[in-house]
């Protein structure tokens, strides 16, 4: 489930980066991303950093991935914080705007 070459598409305006730490509202935190007013397939990239261990959430991640594969970029990594591989990534990305969202376990 790794997109190990870090491929950050450069055509999207906004990249957002997904922490997922439990499958807790992952549907609603994807699905409020899809349904924003600025057409998503050609605008919105979404990076997830999946640090789960749930097969529920690998299973909701596939899910979007397929309907979306080339707006979801998947990285599995139950150890580094997200910011690690923003650093990897946000570089070769141009021109965008970038959103972290870091699921909080309560």
């Amino acid at each position: 489930m790794d997109n190990d070459n870090y491929n950050v598409m450069n055509d999207f305006k906004f990249t957002v980066f997904l922490q997922i730490k439990t499958n807790a509202n992952l549907k609603y935190s994807l699905e409020s991303i899809l349904n924003q007013t600025l057409p998503f397939e050609k605008n919105i990239q979404i990076i997830i950093l999946n640090q789960s261990n749930d097969k529920n959430t690998d299973k909701t991640i596939l899910e979007y991935y397929n309907r979306y594969p080339s707006n979801i970029l998947l990285y599995s990594d139950t150890t580094s914080p997200i910011y690690d591989l923003y650093k990897k990534t946000s570089n070769l990305s141009k021109e965008n705007i970038v959103f972290l969202l870091i699921q909080t376990i309560t």
